[in-house]
């Protein structure tokens, strides 16, 4: 599953990698979780435990998206403008901080003046858009990163056709699926009647 997912031979992911996501787990502590009654779980805090033993999760009542509605009445409670379907082709920046964005809105070349930048395009892209250019080490190591998209397909299915977990992990190398996702399990204002 992890080769499948993170699209690379897990004898190729590092230590480092690997322990933060199973920060914690040992034989041991997960033959213990399956010998403990629900029950107790239940009374343990979510930050003393093991963290693939969690069984359950804090979720948006309507989904992740809720954090970036947030966080756009953040901005623009703070005085900021947000322009929606611009794709960022340049960033100008002098004396180690960026001071225009350069976008492209609706096919038009457009300039925001700034101070600060948030970005969430890929580390790669956010390099090579530097102007002016990053130092050629730079933008070779910035070119050596990967990273893995997410798409999600919405299959609609009768309710006796579910299950109640949040997701089910599909092993099978064969399957071009990493998991089935149940939002309904997640909150249940995620799908419809």
């Amino acid at each position: 599953y992890t080769e499948k997912v993170w699209g690379m031979p897990a004898t190729e992911i590092q230590a480092d990698w690997g322990a933060q996501r199973i920060k914690d787990l040992s034989l041991f502590r997960a033959g213990i979780d399956a010998l403990t009654p629900k029950w107790i779980k239940q009374r343990k805090s979510k930050s003393k435990q093991t963290t693939s033993l969690i069984e359950e999760f804090n979720y948006p009542k309507y989904g992740p998206g809720q954090m970036w509605e947030k966080a756009a009445e953040i901005v623009t409670g703070a005085g900021s403008t947000l322009t929606f379907g611009a794709s960022v082709t340049g960033i100008r920046h002098a004396d180690g901080a960026a001071n225009t964005i350069i976008a492209s809105v609706n096919g038009d070349a457009m300039e925001f003046p700034c101070d600060e930048v948030v970005s969430s395009m890929p580390f790669g892209q956010l390099v090579k858009a530097m102007d002016p250019p990053a130092p050629a080490a730079v933008i070779a190591a910035a070119d050596g990163l990967r990273y893995r998209d997410f798409i999600t397909v919405a299959l609609v299915v009768p309710e006796s056709a579910g299950f109640a977990d949040n997701w089910i992990y599909i092993h099978d190398p064969k399957v071009a699926v990493g998991r089935i996702q149940n939002f309904g399990s997640w909150s249940p204002y995620l799908i419809k009647e």
